[in-house]
């Protein structure tokens, strides 16, 4: 991995397509905000898998494998050093060629950081230890069945809540975790099960809706505040 930036200290991409407020920019001063040349800060090797990079502040979160083990690792931003890493589980074998290794993205904020394992289990791991704050499995809890890949919904952060989209789930299509105690604070049931998708936001008129692909021919956008449904169909 290769991390090169002009001010590291004001990044801010702490989740799946680096958050509602960076997933879609308009006009061209954003582009030419940007710096004219970026410097290479640091570069080190790092374990298969598919998550994305997350970053707030001075912490830099990814996980992967190692080859045997599924693993989280938070990273010094400014050096690349290695602050801790937590063991996921063994790394699961795929068919079909398909490289090894995590699929979802964590998210991760001034205390936390949200990570969702292959077998169902969800953590909240302490940012200074990676001690295990509280853990959530989607299969017991939520009622969600393990697809052929693994879980690979990335969690989105939104006030106080970590919403996810565990695969399988009728009942619980959309849920809305607390994300300081682990409590689950709504489900909302759309009927359709989904396995390899993550929720997003969408700022509509004075308000916003979490919005959830569902299969090929369904969308859903839901409240906030109670996951309340507004769906529609193409």
């Amino acid at each position: 991995m290769t991390l090169a930036a002009a001010e590291l200290s004001a990044i801010e991409w702490n989740q799946w397509l680096g958050g509602p407020s960076r997933t879609l920019t308009v006009g061209r001063r954003a582009v030419e905000d940007q710096p004219t040349t970026l410097t290479e800060r640091w570069r080190r090797p790092l374990g298969s898998g598919f998550s994305w990079l997350s970053v707030w502040g001075s912490n830099a979160f990814t996980a992967m494998t190692d080859g045997k083990q599924d693993v989280a690792i938070l990273l010094h931003a400014e050096t690349g050093v290695e602050r801790w890493r937590v063991t996921l589980g063994r790394t699961k074998k795929r068919a079909e060629g398909t490289p090894p290794g995590l699929l979802s993205t964590p998210a991760l904020d001034a205390e936390a950081v949200y990570v969702q394992a292959l077998d169902g289990r969800f953590l909240c791991l302490d940012n200074a230890s990676g001690k295990v704050r509280w853990e959530l499995n989607v299969k017991k809890t939520l009622k969600a069945y393990e697809p052929g890949y693994g879980f690979s919904s990335s969690p989105l952060l939104l006030e106080d809540l970590v919403v996810l989209m565990p695969a399988g789930s009728t009942a619980a299509s959309v849920t809305a975790i607390d994300r300081r105690t682990g409590e689950v604070r709504w489900q909302t049931p759309l009927g359709t099960a989904t396995e390899y998708a993550s929720a997003t936001l969408m700022h509509h008129g004075d308000g916003s809706q979490v919005v959830a692909a569902l299969g090929s021919n369904k969308l859903a956008g839901l409240a906030v505040s109670n996951g309340r449904p507004f769906v529609a169909g193409w």
